[in-house]
């Protein structure tokens, strides 16, 4: 069993206070020069949100792409290109509102490391046919991955671990 050292959660503590930082100052900015948004709970409490966010992010950096983290009820970017991701997120409400953002184009959305609720409307769920990508933390039985493949018309579906575990090795060696 590996065993968390305090300096492991120090550690992780100064990066959630920097993304909170970083996030607060890049809300007045508004850079214009964001290739992605990366939409999540970025409140500095959910370590599987905040795991994705620093992940994806320096994924895009090594790519050469700018991405910012924000929250969903923060988003009001009609111009730009999503990622959602990180667990409970991805909830009727949560889409709507990411819908309105990317004026109802599922090519300008993927989605990463989410539950899938049962309870999407017909509008969600045909927004959802035309998402760029779509990945579930769920590792769902057969019988409930042919009721999703067939409820979202698509067999392309990944499902992957939970995300929360990228953080430690993301971490520089103690």
């Amino acid at each position: 069993m590996i065993k968390i050292k305090p300096g492991h959660l120090f550690r992780f503590f100064l990066q959630k206070q920097q993304i909170r930082i970083l996030n607060w100052l890049n809300s007045f900015w508004e850079n214009k020069s964001i290739d992605i948004y990366v939409m999540g709970a970025y409140h500095g409490l959910n370590v599987g949100d905040m795991s994705m966010g620093i992940s994806v992010k320096k994924i895009a950096h090594r790519l050469g792409l700018k991405v910012q983290l924000k929250k969903v009820v923060s988003c009001s970017s009609k111009k730009h290109k999503f990622i959602l991701g990180g667990g409970a997120i991805f909830s009727p409400k949560n889409l709507e509102i990411i819908m309105l953002n990317t004026d109802n184009n599922p090519s300008r959305i993927a989605i990463l490391g989410v539950d899938f609720h049962p309870n999407h409307n017909d509008l969600t769920i045909q927004y959802l046919r035309g998402a760029t990508f779509l990945g579930s933390r769920s590792f769902s039985t057969e019988k409930d991955k042919k009721i999703i493949f067939s409820k979202f018309q698509r067999h392309d579906i990944v499902w992957h671990p939970d995300l929360t575990f990228a953080f430690y090795p993301l971490l520089p060696p103690p």
